[in-house]
């Protein structure tokens, strides 16, 4: 390798979902350029991955980190696996378009470049599901840019201040920042935070690699409050629930001033709270589930209140 290429790495992380981490390693195989070094690292505590590894269509090493629904906790295990200059966060239900790893690699030959991410396309369309990130400086209303718009019309920009789902970080600033903050924020508002961290310390902002797509194949309609908390209670179960509100809280008592603090806290909160459960409790379905959503949200948004740390532990490997 040339002094001036950059190695890059990938750290998948699953729970056990082998059908899908095999369509994401399917898409690497043909893509213009390979990974130096792809890692899976899975927190289900039941279901371990070693035995599937005969089936891979690519060299790849999994960890079983066994940490439930604390992603943050297995892209620390996952980075700190690799020895790569370059590391790419990649959630399972994702597949790379064949030019996403060159394009991310050439991104990173600009020395001022600490962290880049490819644009997130709605499942099999063109359409984008996240081009970057802007979260409202009174309320805190997050908003992804691009959004629902065909991938041919959007106007891309070029940076943003976070990025969900997939993006690369340069070793180096992992090292200095330790990684994630996986005891606070072990899976919602663990890219904000990161990123939050990454900015104070002098990095900068993520730069957007237009040119370079993830395709992420779990979202087949852009998001909203109802549908994606709906979808958590169904997939991720009442602590799911509870952590999405509670880190919501955490990130804005850690990092918001004033007077912005005071408008995100006593407003954005009881707003954002407020909305989602009338539109849960405005939509079809089953009323149970409805009453456990908002209960769980709420049990969540009192518990950031409470404490900065969760008063679980966090799940480590042994």
């Amino acid at each position: 390798m040339s002094a001036s290429r950059k190695s890059i790495g990938v750290v998948i992380t699953t729970v056990a979902d082998w059908a899908n981490c095999i369509r994401l390693l399917t898409s690497l195989v043909v893509s213009s350029e390979l990974p130096d070094d792809i890692v899976i690292v899975n927190n289900s505590s039941s279901t371990p991955l070693q035995k599937e590894l005969a089936q891979a269509p690519v060299r790849v090493r999994a960890i079983e980190a066994g940490a439930g629904l604390n992603m943050a906790f297995a892209r620390d295990i996952g980075w700190r696996e690799l020895s790569t200059d370059i590391c790419v966060f990649v959630d399972d239900d994702n597949v790379f378009e064949a030019a996403t790893i060159a394009h991310l690699r050439r991104a990173f030959s600009d020395p001022g470049t600490w962290a880049a991410a490819p644009v997130a396309i709605l499942g099999t369309s063109d359409v984008i599901w996240c081009a970057g990130v802007e979260r409202g400086r009174w309320l805190g209303h997050t908003r992804f840019l691009c959004a629902g718009r065909l991938r041919e019309d959007a106007d891309i920009p070029q940076n943003s201040l976070e990025f969900p789902n997939c993006f690369a970080v340069r070793r180096e600033a992992l090292e200095a920042l330790h990684g994630f903050d996986h005891a606070r924020f072990p899976m919602h508002f663990s890219e904000a935070e990161f990123f939050k961290r990454f900015r104070l310390a002098g990095f900068g902002a993520v730069h957007v690699v237009g040119t370079s797509a993830v395709r992420h194949l779990q979202r087949n309609a852009p998001q909203t409050g109802q549908g994606e908390m709906l979808r958590v209670a169904l997939h991720g179960g009442s602590q799911r629930l509870r952590d999405t509100a509670a880190a919501r809280v955490r990130f804005f008592r850690l990092y918001a001033k004033q007077p912005e603090r005071l408008t995100l806290l006593g407003l954005g909160v009881p707003g954002w709270l407020l909305a989602v459960a009338l539109r849960t409790f405005g939509s079809e379905g089953d009323l149970r589930l409805k009453l456990r959503v908002v209960g769980s949200l709420v049990r969540g948004t009192v518990d950031g209140f409470a404490r900065l740390t969760p008063s679980s532990p966090v799940r480590t490997r042994a």
